[in-house]
């Protein structure tokens, strides 16, 4: 059975909790917490985006109808509206413990400056925006106990990867993240159509198309999947297996047949696992 927690936070964000009973350890109980941004910035002076609030939707209910099949609980946070605030609070919030693993996945702008590479969350006061730098989410995901993915979709994406990894290397520490990143540092990050089962056409982003599909994920208008509250066009067709980070990297990076476009991901020190 499913227990189901709706919470309102944030400006117009949507946190959902979706309990299940067993785990993935025997006598150790082992969580999922995933949480999908998808920012259209529809009510802030940024370009407008199409297809990422339903990228983060349907790839939430995907990985939690996964853990679900593998009787892991999933504590799903799907984000529409925030600012870098609001996800620096969210992510604070958070107790994870050793044996439960944290999957962040953001499908909204993406900027780099002299600092390094950001994500263009909404604007905390007058401002056009404001501006979550992955370092610091990667700073927060290394000092966890448990191992993280971070899953960008976003233009310069491979920027953070590539500091990301500079930066693992210069600790002399064995990382316990993995970043998945949708092109290289100096790419933009495209979007594209995606022919449903059932024939019509659904906006996506050509990262997220296939992820969704290394991941089982067929898209469909018919045929939905439902979460509570969450409920998005499409089911899981085929179970993808045991996934590491790499693994599921390099799917992607072979899927993608784009000469303007190439993901990017590097080898974990320790197994960084998607799909257990």
């Amino acid at each position: 059975m499913r227990k189901i927690i709706a919470v309102k936070a944030f400006r117009n964000l949507i946190l959902i909790c979706l309990l299940a009973s067993c785990s993935l350890i025997p006598d150790t109980p082992a969580k999922a917490y995933i949480i999908c941004v998808g920012l259209d910035y529809s009510q802030t002076g940024v370009n407008t985006l199409i297809g990422t609030v339903n990228d983060a939707l349907e790839t939430a209910v995907c990985l939690a109808t996964l853990y679900e099949k593998r009787g892991i609980d999933s504590y799903v946070s799907l984000i529409d509206s925030c600012t870098a605030t609001d996800l620096r609070n969210l992510l604070s919030g958070l107790e994870l413990k050793k044996n439960d693993f944290l999957v962040f996945y953001w499908s909204g702008h993406g900027h780099k400056d002299e600092k390094g590479m950001f994500l263009v969350a909404y604007p905390d006061k007058d401002q056009l925006y404001s501006a979550f730098y992955v370092s610091e989410l990667t700073d927060f995901t290394e000092n966890l106990p448990c191992s993280s993915v971070i899953l960008l979709d976003c233009c310069y994406a491979g920027c953070a990867a590539e500091d990301f990894k500079l930066a693992v290397l210069g600790s002399g520490k064995l990382n316990k993240s993995a970043v998945i990143a949708s092109c290289t540092e100096e790419e933009l990050s495209l979007m594209s159509h995606v022919r449903t089962e059932d024939g019509p056409y659904q906006a996506h982003s050509v990262f997220t198309v296939a992820l969704l599909e290394q991941l089982g994920w067929v898209h469909s208008i018919e045929v939905k999947t439902d979460f509570g509250s969450l409920t998005a066009d499409g089911y899981v067709k085929k179970d993808p297996g045991r996934l590491t980070a790499p693994e599921l990297g390099m799917r992607i990076r072979n899927s993608i047949d784009q000469l303007s476009q190439h993901p990017v991901f590097e080898r974990t020190d320790v197994p960084v696992f998607v799909i257990p």
